[in-house]
């Protein structure tokens, strides 16, 4: 017993000469850490009344986005800038050799609770940035922060679309009566740390102070919080290679072959392949389109009614010279054909037939008006309805070109 009593003394004496040694090697730094956190709590609002209000000013620097199409949602990895009065961290600088500000690792610190309303998802990086604290218990920090936020897709001018992501920063535990959220000088966001995106270019990003009310009594109960929009937009330059090329391609497949004569192979075969052309491209824009759009995509829309009129086309294609090899022209459309021909505009579309194909005029049988004419006007109508089809599709494809592009 007496062994373990003198232990004891032993040891207290001990630890008095080490602490009276550790007080006299103290610097003043170190005094004033010791100073103004002997009971500072960090998991105090720091205020000196509980009716006071904390305010906060926010700044949000984004690095980097990645957008996610099939999620709907954009990743954001960024710097979180606030900046706030801790009245519990103000000292004299007299009496701490003019000392003006400390560097603080923030685990150490009250910082505001920020949470992402609308996605749960949001990580806060507090102890690679130590936090700066000034005489007057104004307290500066920046945070290393990722975050999603959820995306409103809109696929209508797929490959030149864009999306509006929201984000809805607040705090976790606070209403507006205790904890509030302003900007720098009106700046909310700074681009100036930010690395661009080799698809995908971030074109703008907002940011609003929203005030909810959150009961009906006159207001007092609300709840602050700052909306992110992001306006992300699709870099089309890379692309225009597999889309825009092929869709101009496909187009020229439909529309020069009614240059060519109905009859010519060369025009089935071209038809043919320009219908299985649209087939092939409609299933690989379903292979690399998301499938969570809500909203007509417009190349989409384009590539099907080419297909349409590339169906129809080859249709008629093959109807009329079906009728023209096994049956004769009645003589009341041959005549039709003769009165069109006197007029300028029939003339222009018929002006590559030359003038040999009006000598068929003189050689019509007219001993009986009830008699079939010969088959000698039948290209002359194929010609006709190939030409009104090739400038009634030119006119159709213009005006979907300008819509939906």
């Amino acid at each position: 017993m007496g062994q373990n009593l003198l232990l004891l003394l032993s040891l207290g004496t001990l630890f008095r000469l080490c602490r009276g040694s550790c007080n006299v090697e103290r610097t003043t730094l170190s005094k004033l850490k010791d100073d103004i956190f002997c009971s500072y709590d960090p998991y105090l609002r720091p205020v000196r009344h509980q009716g006071n209000k904390t305010l906060v000013t926010l700044t949000l620097y984004p690095r980097h986005i990645d957008f996610e199409e099939e999620r709907n949602s954009l990743y954001v990895d960024t710097w979180i800038y606030m900046t706030w009065m801790d009245m519990n961290l103000a000292w004299n600088r007299k009496d701490y050799d003019n000392i003006d500000y400390l560097h603080v690792p923030p685990n150490l610190l009250w910082v505001p609770d920020l949470t992402v309303y609308n996605k749960l998802d949001l990580d806060l990086d507090t102890e690679s940035n130590p936090a700066v604290v000034r005489s007057n218990g104004r307290v500066y920090i920046v945070l290393m922060s990722d975050f999603t936020a959820y995306c409103s897709m809109d696929l209508t001018y797929w490959p030149n679309d864009e999306h509006t992501c929201t984000a809805l920063l607040g705090s976790r535990s606070y209403t507006g009566s205790f904890l509030d959220f302003v900007f720098t000088d009106q700046m909310a966001v700074g681009m100036k740390n930010y690395y661009s995106h080799r698809m995908w270019q971030l074109k703008s990003v907002n940011a609003t102070r929203k005030v909810t009310e959150l009961g009906k009594k006159n207001g007092t109960v609300y709840l602050v919080t700052v909306q992110y929009q992001f306006t992300v937009k699709r870099h089309a330059t890379f692309i225009i290679s597999t889309v825009f090329v092929p869709v101009l391609l496909l187009t020229s497949m439909v529309l020069f072959p009614m240059l060519l004569p109905f009859s010519s192979e060369r025009c089935y075969n071209t038809l043919a392949l320009a219908v299985v052309g649209h087939v092939a491209y409609l299933q690989y824009l379903g292979s690399v389109l998301p499938h969570n759009a809500d909203n007509t995509i417009l190349m989409v829309a384009y590539i099907r009614d080419s297909l349409v009129m590339g169906v129809f086309a080859l249709i008629v294609c093959v109807w009329i010279d079906r009728m023209a090899t096994t049956m004769d022209l009645p003589i009341w459309l041959s005549n039709i054909l003769r009165n069109l021909q006197t007029t300028k505009y029939t003339r222009m579309l018929l002006v590559s037939q030359g003038d040999s194909k009006q000598k068929s005029e003189e050689d019509v049988n007219l001993v009986n008006p009830d008699v079939l004419c010969t088959s000698k006007d039948w290209p002359i109508l194929l010609l006709l309805i190939q030409r009104s089809i090739f400038i009634i599709y030119l006119l159709i494809y213009t005006i979907m070109l300008i819509a939906f592009f």
